[in-house]
Formats: structure tokens, sequence, C-alpha cells
């Protein structure tokens, strides 16, 4: 999990990596929020496998973490999901993330899931591609590009930022968080480089990432114990996904 450079090499001195238990901090008045977007059925471009699979793990994960504000957003099918809160629209998520940050105060933690397609236009930007891709809604594009997120993001107070990333080229979305004055309460974790692609695990129903970091690592191998470092579940599910090359998490 770091910053990527464009030869796609990771330098982890850009985003500080929180070893901490931050995820579910202990102080009782600090409140835990939530952003959870997983979208298999696109409505103008090809369909992907297990996103809202995804979605649930992490839902059921920070639930039982006891998080008090969790918003999830997917695609047209919400007997799909464990919660459902409206369509993964661009608009939708940008809304969502924009009333989090502003709600969040400096005691506050602040989780946002994304699992769905990315894009790479070869332009130096790369986005995370919302359920209207294409088909812009409200205004948009239907891309969340990287400078956008990294704008919604410049604005937090909070004083723990989880982002994680199972997107193609999702690699690419941190370079820009990394510059952030306020990037040293991040934690970014991406399932590949700027040049990389997403995998699945139909053996477990999965996204690759999603299932090796969250139900093997978070879940599984460290039992849900919420002092557990990001940074030693990141090290662990990568050596037992390991895709190599521009596919290898960041």
């Amino acid at each position: 999990a770091g910053d990527i450079d464009e030869n796609g090499t990771v330098d982890f001195n850009d985003v500080k990596m929180l070893t901490d238990c931050w995820l579910d901090e202990c102080v009782p008045q600090n409140q835990h929020w939530a952003v959870i977007v997983g979208i298999s059925d696109y409505n103008a471009i090809p369909d992907k496998n297990y996103c809202h699979e995804d979605a649930n793990d992490w839902y059921n994960y920070f639930t039982a973490l006891g998080y008090e504000h969790i918003w999830v957003y997917g695609d047209t099918n919400p007997g799909n999901y464990a919660q459902y809160d409206g369509l993964a629209t661009e608009d939708n998520i940008q809304n969502a993330l924009q009333n989090v940050l502003s709600s969040a105060d400096s005691n506050d933690v602040i989780a946002f899931i994304f699992s769905g397609h990315g894009d790479n236009p070869g332009t130096g930007n790369v986005s995370l591609r919302a359920w209207d891709a294409t088909a812009g809604v409200g205004g948009h594009d239907g891309d969340l590009w990287d400078y956008e997120l990294a704008g919604l993001f410049g604005t937090s107070v909070a004083s723990r930022v989880f982002i994680f990333l199972d997107s193609c080229f999702s690699g690419g979305m941190i370079d820009d968080l990394a510059g952030l004055p306020n990037a040293d309460t991040f934690y970014a974790a991406a399932t590949c480089t700027d040049v990389g692609c997403s995998n699945d695990e139909p053996a477990y129903n999965n996204g690759a990432w999603s299932y090796w970091f969250e139900e093997a690592g978070l879940v599984n191998h460290y039992a849900s114990n919420p002092g557990t470092s990001m940074e030693a579940c990141f090290s662990w599910a990568d050596a037992q996904y390991n895709p190599g090359g521009d596919d290898e998490p960041v």
C-alpha cells in the first residue's frame, strides 16, 4: 500500500502505514463511518462477478466491529445486498462521501470500500467506474477520477481513514491521495498498479484481493481483532494471493 510512480514503482514513504488500533478506535465517543460500493451488474458496460459479495463481506465486517454509520451502494439487484442504500451512481457515491466527510470529526474513523470496474484511458488519470459509467447521471460522467477522490478526502478531519479499492488500475488512485496534507491519517490499499488488473476468486465468490485481505485476512486469520495492523494484514494477504507483476496489490 503506497504511492506508485509512472514506472509502477511503489514508494511506501508517501502514504504512512497506520499500524495501531484504528479501524475500530477504542474511545467510546468516537464515531465510525463507512461507505461501501460493490457493483456486479453495470448499466452500460460489461458486468463483473462477485462485487456485491465483496460489499456484503465488508458490511458484515464493519457491522461486527460496531460501526454506527454504514451506507452500501450497488446495482439494480437490491436483494443481493445485506444492506442497500441505493444505486452506485457517481452522483450517489460522491454525495455519500461528502456527507460522511462533512459529518465525521477529528475523533472519528472513516472507511471507503470500492469493488467494481476501474479505468485507465492513458491520459495520466485513472478512475473507479460507477454503475452509470459512460452514461452518467446527475451531471457526472459515471467515473470517479483519482483527482476527484483526492478532492473529496482532502477535506477529511477524521483521525483515521481507510480506503480499500478492488478494481483494475486502482493503484493509480493512491498517488493523488498521497499528496494531500492529511495523508498521514490515511491507509490506502489497492488490488493492483495503475496498469494492472483485478482478479476473481471463484472458489470463494469474491474478488481475489477482497477475499484475501478481508475474509481470509482480517476475519479468519486475524479473527476480526480490531487491533490488527493493516500493514501486517496487507503483507499476509499479499503472500497468499501473490499474483505478481502489475497485478500485485499496492
